[in-house]
């Protein structure tokens, strides 16, 4: 079995493919800083300046307040120990340190809880803003970029990476601001105390960007990997819950237990992998940051001994710079920690942004019109169309269907009838040729107005999670209850929501798996009348139907097709035979076109199906 785990490429169980495609999700994803990115995120984050700014004030604060607290240690411990002085002044001057400790303690506990507050509401509110940006643009977008998505992998677009590009833009970003911040602010302070010694910790910064860029080659693959590792388990265990009847129906369950130990054991090695990486890097910051304290610490034993320093300087210094040793190496080690935080953010804006950078292919023009009304004949000129260049699905469509008349299109699976009538509906755009409803180019006719005028009834009515009367009303704001019987009641359909517990208002499970394949049709096709469409299109309404339910639909189609211009998808006689004329289409053209009676009189696909049909 092949598992996907998204990115710029898939996955499967060749390790020569699966090689290639970690090295490109490392030139995709292994980023851990990337400006471009980042200053995407400004206007999310513009519409709350005010506060973005008080929360980084309240970062310096706590920041800054937190660091001197060494400083003032320091400062205290050579107090105490100056011999030099009286207690009633070392007394004194201890008091007015601890109260210093004390007002900058306050101040660093006030501002991190006003910055922590603020950090969770701007948090919020950017998590709210994107998921709005990317819901309304998923709705923008044409149907050839959901033919080319996986919906597992757009709804991870807007859940969990949008999550996790919140987190980086504040809790991640402060954070980083506040490293920055508190270094600069370490290393001020060590100049302040001591010039030399600051010199000293200074000089470890270069040996700690050769670490960290050595280190980062290598931990960024097995990062990734990791991601890799778990997007395979993720899918596999997507794809098993998703196919339990059929995994059930064949007795699969021991054959895909071990695949997923396959894959299973597979993420566990890998995280042992990255883990290795974080386990060494992290051992190698704390001895140098041993290393660094030892020589400090050696050095101003050297400067007492020598009489350079006095005994008291000693300990404040040496306090002090212990202390501010651990806040200079603290950075270090959350980037460590941080990075594959870091490292998912950047992966994470770069497909949140590559689907807000998708530009819809179905536009409307800015000097687009209404569709004119009462008429809706339709006229399919010399109509191309392909989904992929160069593979063609359609081929000189020419077809004129008058106002009121009902065409039915028949031909062998793929031929293209589906393709046919998403066209009409502006679904997808035709490669060559014009399609014209009024004499109009459905390109220059409003989308809204385009689509309000056709209703379209499809082979898998789907329903969402909700009433009847929600289904039903979808398409139409502010349906009165009375509206929605009045149509149940034309198509034959109420005496089955009577029966239901609160009738219109009867809740209907995820994709109305408690009701019959007929009475969800049904539903179906209230929702695409309640529009009054001038325009039908039924595409195989009845071929997920029983018996029983056949002449339900049947004499629900009949209405609904009383009147309209119709477009009739169907491989069953009795509801081809509701047409005026048959269409017969064959890979990607239209072969013959004529009524029920006169294709009769032929060989042909249509004359083959119905004989079959009725031998039987």
């Amino acid at each position: 079995m092949a598992y996907w785990s998204g990115g710029p490429s898939g996955w499967s169980n060749n390790n020569a493919r699966n090689a290639k495609h970690a090295n490109d999700w490392v030139d995709y994803y292994a980023e851990i800083y990337n400006w471009k990115l980042i200053t995407r995120f400004f206007p999310f984050i513009k519409k709350h300046k005010k506060r973005m700014y008080l929360t980084i004030l309240a970062m310096i604060i706590s920041t800054l307040s937190a660091y001197i607290q060494p400083f003032l240690i320091g400062n205290g411990v050579e107090i105490i120990t100056n011999a030099n002085k009286t207690i009633i002044e070392r007394t004194k001057q201890i008091d007015i340190t601890a109260v210093a400790l004390l007002i900058t303690t306050v101040i660093t506990i006030g501002a991190q809880s006003f910055q922590r507050y603020n950090i969770g509401y701007i948090g919020q509110n950017i998590l709210l803003d994107l998921r709005k940006s990317l819901f309304a643009h998923f709705n923008k977008l044409s149907m050839s970029f959901f033919d080319k998505n996986e919906t597992g992998k757009l709804v991870s677009r807007a859940t969990s990476d949008v999550v996790v590009l919140q987190e980086l833009m504040t809790s991640g970003f402060l954070n980083g601001f506040g490293d920055l911040f508190g270094l600069i602010i370490t290393i001020i302070f060590l100049f302040l105390l001591d010039p030399l010694l600051a010199f000293v910790i200074i000089a470890t910064i270069p040996i700690l960007i050769i670490i960290m860029i050595f280190w980062q080659k290598f931990a960024a693959k097995a990062f990734i990997r990791v991601r890799q590792a778990i997007a395979i388990v993720n899918g596999t265990i997507n794809d098993n819950l998703s196919g339990t009847k059929v995994i059930q129906s064949l007795n699969r369950q021991e054959k895909n237990l071990n695949d997923f130990k396959i894959v299973n054991k597979r993420n566990e090695l890998e995280n042992l992998s990255a883990v290795k990486f974080q386990a060494a890097i992290i051992p190698i910051i704390e001895f140098l940051s041993a290393l660094t304290t030892i020589i400090t610490l050696s050095i101003i034993a050297i400067r007492t001994s020598n009489g350079s320093l006095s005994l008291p300087e000693a300990l404040g210094l040496a306090t002090a710079f212990t202390l501010y040793i651990q806040r200079f190496f603290n950075p270090i080690r959350d980037i460590v920690l941080q990075y594959t935080q870091l490292q998912r953010a950047m992966a994470g804006a770069h497909r949140v942004f590559e689907i807000l950078d998708t530009k819809p292919t179905i536009y409307e023009k800015n000097n687009a019109k209404p569709l004119l009304k009462p008429s809706s004949n339709i006229l399919f000129k010399d109509v191309y169309f392909e989904y992929e260049k160069n593979l063609p699905v359609l081929s000189n469509i020419n077809l004129e269907i008058k106002q009121g008349e009902s065409i039915a299109l028949i031909g062998p699976t793929g031929s293209g009838k589906t393709t046919i009538i998403s066209l009409l509906s502006r679904l997808y755009d035709v490669s060559e040729g014009c399609i014209f409803i009024n004499n109009q180019d459905i390109r220059d006719i409003k989308i809204d107005s385009l689509r309000n005028n056709i209703g379209l009834v499809f082979q898998d009515p789907f329903l969402f999670s909700g009433t009847v009367y929600e289904n039903i009303s979808f398409g139409k704001k502010n349906t009165s209850e009375q509206e929605i019987m009045s149509i149940l009641e034309s198509i034959g359909g109420s005496s089955f929501i009577n029966n239901l517990p609160h009738g219109v208002y009867s809740e209907i499970a995820e994709r109305g798996q408690n009701l019959s394949a007929g009475e969800r049709q049904l539903i179906s096709i209230a929702r695409a009348l309640l529009r009054n469409p001038a325009i039908l299109v039924l595409d195989e309404a009845t071929a997920n139907i029983d018996q029983v339910s056949e002449k339900m639909i049947q004499d629900a189609i009949k209405i609904a097709l009383k009147g309209r211009t119709s477009i009739v998808i169907a491989h069953r006689i009795s509801t081809i035979e509701l047409a005026d004329r048959i269409v017969i289409i064959n890979k990607g053209s239209i072969e013959q076109i004529d009524s029920h009676q006169e294709l009769l009189k032929t060989k042909n696909i249509y004359s083959d199906l119905y004989k079959i049909l009725h031998s039987q």
